[in-house]
């Protein structure tokens, strides 16, 4: 055979002897969470041994580890920046954060502002020269009316006799029925109701009178060449009563109606002067062709305070109760 077996034994144990030895170190480096430590398998080659990977040598008290790369120090630092949780504010730095004081809003103080007009309710800014000139333009036409031609419209009935209460004197008047397809006449009818609308504070009406006379009308009381009343119907089927002192309408009752009385309006200076009486009078006559109206076929739509007074003296009924009631009916688009 040669050789002894143990020639070969030491032959075999010699060449391992001349091997170089990979040195293997354990380094442990603090983490920033207390209480803990991670390590790094470091070879002298420069390469990190991938965790789980086992040793081929356990040599312990070697040189420090300096087999780093400084990219693998960066690398290293940034995984540790990403696990360091954030520090709260010492007590220095939070006495040092500003205070926030409870803030009050401030209010430009201006003698400049709007005002609302007692006598025709119409809010300007009084400073404004144009916002003055339209207050006094509304406001004249909310006492004294608005101009009208005598060319308007169709004449219903004229040298109605009417006693000026703010003049002492007799007047004479005429009913002009609005013709919806003359554009003159629509807009002045319009400029009026808007003003009737801002004085008793009413939304738009619903314009059922520019569709035709089987929809609606509105007629016009004229003095010296000034509308100074108006009254707009529109046709309706049915209406409830209302109480009158209590301005609640009666549960599950439904009345007849023919027309409804949308708006009426006089001018300031010429109330109390029977002008709402005359155009109350004349929707009787002319609203429906070829049909005179009784009262009780008449509603009205959302009497105010002086239209409860009128629809009181108008057509209303006085319940075995002793209370006041009167049609009304609710306006539709």
């Amino acid at each position: 055979m040669g050789k002894e077996l143990g020639d070969l034994i030491a032959e075999n144990s010699v060449k391992d002897n001349s091997l170089p030895k990979r040195k293997i170190e354990l380094v442990e480096e603090e983490d920033q969470t207390p209480n803990k430590k991670f390590s790094k398998n470091v070879n002298t080659n420069n390469y990190v041994t991938p965790p789980g990977s086992s040793s081929t040598s356990s040599e312990a008290g070697s040189s420090p580890a300096r087999s780093f790369t400084l990219k693998q120090k960066h690398q290293q630092q940034a995984a540790l920046s990403q696990k360091l949780p954030l520090k709260e504010p010492t007590a220095r730095a939070a006495s040092t954060l500003p205070f926030r004081k409870n803030l009050v809003q401030s209010h430009f103080n201006s003698p400049n502002q709007r005002v609302t007009c007692t006598l025709c309710n119409m809010s300007y800014l009084a400073h404004l020269k144009t916002d003055n000139n339209t207050h006094n333009k509304f406001h004249q036409r909310s006492l004294n009316g608005r101009e009208w031609s005598t060319k308007w419209g169709k004449k219903i009935q004229d040298n109605i006799k009417i006693f000026n209460t703010q003049k002492n004197v007799y007047e004479l008047g005429t009913i002009f029925e609005v013709n919806p397809k003359d554009k003159a006449q629509v807009n002045a009818t319009k400029e009026l109701l808007k003003l009737v609308n801002v004085e008793l504070n009413a939304p738009e009406d619903t314009g059922c009178w520019l569709k035709g006379p089987d929809y609606g009308k509105v007629f016009i009381f004229e003095i010296n060449k000034r509308a100074i009343g108006i009254l707009s119907i529109e046709r309706v089927n049915k209406g409830e009563w209302l109480i009158l002192d209590s301005g609640k309408v009666v549960p599950g009752q439904q009345i007849p109606l023919l027309i409804g009385i949308s708006r009426i309006y006089v001018v300031r200076n010429y109330r109390r002067s029977k002008i709402a009486s005359s155009l109350l009078n004349c929707c009787l006559q002319h609203s429906v062709y070829g049909i005179s109206l009784k009262k009780l076929d008449v509603g009205w739509s959302q009497p105010s305070e002086f239209g409860a007074k009128l629809s009181k003296s108008f057509n209303a009924v006085k319940h075995k109760s002793g209370k006041w009631l009167v049609p009304v009916y609710i306006e539709t688009s």
